[in-house]
């Protein structure tokens, strides 16, 4: 049971850093680009993490399976 919530939390955890990742990476470029040459090649983006249908569906099988282990285990927890 807590596999699944454990599981995805991780996949959750990697999908963020994943895209944290990518929009770190474009803002070192386009600021290495600046510096160099002076074009602006796009300025700096604020990390903004977007809801996608992904996202959505993998945050709601966290919360389906954060309450079918609580309800599992409710007899250890009473």
């Amino acid at each position: 049971m807590e596999i699944l919530f454990l599981g995805e939390t991780w996949i959750f955890g990697l999908l963020w850093i994943f895209v944290y990742y990518t929009t770190h990476i474009h803002n070192q470029m386009n600021v290495g680009t600046k510096g160099w040459t002076g074009q602006d090649e796009g300025g700096i983006k604020r990390f903004q993490f977007r809801l996608s249908p992904l996202i959505l569906e993998i945050t709601l099988f966290i919360i389906l399976s954060f309450g079918i282990t609580e309800i599992h285990y409710t007899e250890y927890f009473i």
